[in-house]
């Protein structure tokens, strides 16, 4: 196992997947959901927490209180409101939300032109 691996544990299932195949993560009542290019997996946990297991993983941002995001697999930001923008993400057709705040951290953490 490198530390670019997760194991995600769904019912009495614990599954590895390499951090890199998450596109992102979003929240269903009470529980996560790990969203991948063909799938999704419910995790027994919050979103707070798994931002919390990612520590400061550059991939993985939190970009609204119902996302955390894999940078690497974000295709365009668009405005959508006063303060939201709405993530399209490269080869899946689900879509996430940024705050405009979380916007400026991805902004620094990237090469603009």
């Amino acid at each position: 196992m490198n530390n670019r691996d997760i194991f995600i544990k769904s019912g009495e299932k614990l599954t590895k997947f390499e951090l890199d195949e998450i596109y992102f993560f979003t929240k269903k009542d009470n529980k996560a959901i790990a969203v991948f290019k063909n799938d999704y997996i419910e995790i027994n946990t919050s979103l707070y927490n798994i931002s919390n297991l990612l520590g400061k993983d550059p991939s993985f941002i939190r970009t609204h209180k119902s996302f955390i995001v894999n940078r690497n697999k974000i295709k365009t930001i668009t405005k959508y409101t006063e303060n939201t923008y709405n993530i399209k993400f490269l080869d899946i057709k689900l879509e996430a939300y940024i705050t405009k705040k979380n916007l400026k951290l991805i902004k620094e953490k990237s090469i603009l032109l």
